[in-house]
């Protein structure tokens, strides 16, 4: 239900040119996505890991399949609930803020 005109997944490389806007947060959610390692990213920023099952590896039937595709829908919806919860307040701070994104990544 969310307006999606204009966005558009992103490589890397955007993030890495000398004109590339400044990033605050990142987090990286990748386990065994695709075979591939998260990537290694510089700069002053928080970073956290919320690593997630990738449920395109997932083997079975349809049903099995999508029951995958449902559980990370729920896991990635709670932990967006849970991010969204954060006081405005704990933005300034980044010690803070990492000490309150960290326990997300175990919401399952």
């Amino acid at each position: 239900g969310f307006p999606v005109d204009g966005l558009r997944s992103k490589s890397w490389d955007e993030f890495a040119e000398a004109d590339a806007a400044p990033m605050d947060l990142i987090v990286t959610v990748c386990d065994s996505a695709a075979a591939e390692a998260c990537p290694v990213v510089f700069g002053d920023f928080v970073r956290v890991h919320w690593g997630l099952f990738d449920p395109a590896g997932v083997e079975g039937s349809d049903g099995q399949k999508a029951e995958a595709f449902d559980r990370a829908h729920q896991i990635i919806k709670a932990r967006l609930k849970a991010f969204l919860e954060i006081s405005d307040s704990v933005w300034d701070d980044s010690e803070a803020l990492k000490a309150r994104l960290d326990p997300i990544a175990q919401i399952n």
